[in-house]
């Protein structure tokens, strides 16, 4: 689960995807975590990084999107609003969005500079 990241955390769903520096995108279809089912399409372009989450399921989901290394966050936004960029142990810096419920059709987007 490193690419995709989905994990079982308390009451809800961590996500947080990782995509390859010689990579522009990752797709995956019927995850199951702690009784939910969805599917991810993480895409980079120039401009930054894009999520897309379609799924089912009464947990609530939070999602961390990792920096590439030298990157700054131009801005950002999700469902639930815009995300905040956090350095966790390590070193490794993300974007992490507040938590909501998990979405039908939920874009999460970081432009970077």
């Amino acid at each position: 689960y490193y690419l995709l990241g989905p994990v079982q955390e308390g009451e809800g769903i961590l996500l947080r995807p990782h995509l390859p520096d010689d990579q522009q995108s990752l797709a995956a279809r019927g995850i199951r975590v702690a009784g939910a089912t969805f599917e991810i399409e993480l895409s980079r372009d120039l401009d930054g990084l894009e999520l897309r989450v379609l799924g089912s399921g009464s947990l609530p989901l939070r999602v961390e999107l990792p920096l590439p290394a030298g990157w700054e966050v131009q801005s950002s936004q999700g469902p639930d609003g815009a995300g905040e960029v956090v350095e966790r142990p390590g070193g490794e810096r993300v974007v992490a969005f507040p938590a909501g419920a998990l979405p039908a059709d939920g874009v999460w987007r970081v432009e970077l500079g």
